[in-house]
């Protein structure tokens, strides 16, 4: 089961539902109205800037971080982010395809485990029972 906080003001967009069509058709991503909500953390928004004055394939360079993050974690994607931004060289180090090597050695994202989550398997004889049950109750 999922929970969200409660939106006040804005849209909230889970850029992992959108990725997969976005990286297909960049130029949607420009004028798209809900620009604002595909920066998952601030660092992003600030990755996307620096792109954009420096890199001709910007809106590209920007999505494939976005595609990196739903599908290596983005916990990982932001701390790299951050890390590069740091040094000042976040641009090259996107563009190049450093950051998508780098990336790809972090293990890929897996659900968090939560104790006592594990299913029963149901007894058949319950299900037996129920059919038999069924017979009686039809005649």
């Amino acid at each position: 089961m999922l929970s969200m906080p409660k939106i006040v003001a804005g849209n909230q967009i889970n850029y992992s539902h959108l990725i997969d069509n976005l990286i297909r058709k960049p130029g949607a991503f420009k004028n798209y109205k809900y620009r604002d909500s595909l920066y998952p953390h601030p660092v992003y928004k600030q990755t996307y800037e620096l792109l954009e004055q420096d890199s001709t394939s910007h809106v590209k360079d920007y999505l494939n971080v976005l595609y990196l993050a739903k599908y290596y974690g983005q916990q990982a994607v932001t701390t790299l982010l951050q890390d590069r931004l740091k040094i000042g060289d976040s641009v090259k180090f996107i563009t190049s395809g450093e950051f998508e090597k780098q990336i790809k050695v972090v293990p890929a994202a897996q659900p968090p485990v939560v104790e006592g989550s594990a299913l029963k398997q149901p007894s058949l004889a319950a299900f037996d029972k129920l059919l038999s049950n069924r017979s009686t109750l039809c005649n």
